[in-house]
């Protein structure tokens, strides 16, 4: 591990931004915080279920996964985590991690000790505010999956996660209209509930219709509007241009 520059947070910086900007000190506090680089591997963990809860990860590049083992033996993932997001920051008042996290893709992640950020919350509270609305996006995401899981057909179910992926990375401004990064029909079926012939019948049905487009490993979205009424998505839930109060 390494010190990790302070331009890598600018991800993070921008998301506690949205609605209403940091001040200068503030976003300098998080910019300053004593954090150390991890390269990780893809396929390799961060972060273990049942690992004392002693630090958070930054996702500075790649793509991060909070997933879990059931009794049969099969990976659900339970959350995709992109640049700026902190996979595990329920766990800041936790003693123990009740999820692993692990890399999909190589990543570039930011360490940083619970002691850390509870001297950055005690020290600019309004930074507090901003991590305690991100842990409250992060369950309404949860949320919408349940449902999306539990309700929508495997077709809407999918065209629904492809909306919020698009939405997320535009929100980076790191799309236009094309998931930047790889998501493999494997890890589709471990987050979807579906089996990986099947998300590969879904999308082709997808594709036929019109609505994406696979370039090689890539899925550019065709038609996103269309792809969000197919989904019956609606990006709300995602709370991505909403003021801070």
């Amino acid at each position: 591990m390494s010190i990790v520059a302070r331009h890598d947070l600018h991800f993070l910086v921008h998301r506690l931004s949205r609605g209403f900007p940091l001040s200068d000190m503030e976003a300098s506090a998080i910019s300053h915080l004593p954090i150390m680089l991890k390269h990780v591997e893809a396929g390799a963990d961060i972060l273990r279920e049942g690992d004392p809860a002693s630090e958070a990860c930054i996702v500075l590049e790649g793509l991060v996964c909070r997933y879990e083992i059931v009794a049969e033996g099969g990976r659900q993932i339970q959350a995709y985590h992109i640049p700026g997001d902190i996979p595990d920051l329920a766990g800041l008042h936790l003693q123990t991690l009740e999820h692993n996290i692990c890399a999909l893709r190589p990543s570039i992640v930011a360490m940083v000790s619970h002691r850390a950020l509870h001297i950055l919350i005690a020290e600019h509270p309004q930074i507090g505010a901003r991590l305690w609305r991100e842990t409250a996006i992060d369950a309404a995401v949860a949320h919408a999956w349940v449902s999306n899981i539990g309700r929508r057909t495997a077709r809407a179910r999918m065209a629904h996660f492809l909306c919020e992926m698009l939405a997320r990375y535009q929100a980076l401004d790191l799309a236009s209209d094309t998931i930047p990064c790889i998501i493999t029909q494997l890890e589709l079926g471990d987050s979807q509930g579906m089996s990986v012939v099947h998300v590969n019948r879904v999308l082709k049905s997808l594709k036929r219709a019109g609505l994406i487009e696979m370039r090689g490993k890539n899925i550019r979205i065709r038609d996103q509007v269309a792809l969000q009424f197919a989904g019956d998505f609606d990006p709300s839930y995602l709370h991505l241009s909403e003021a801070v109060h």
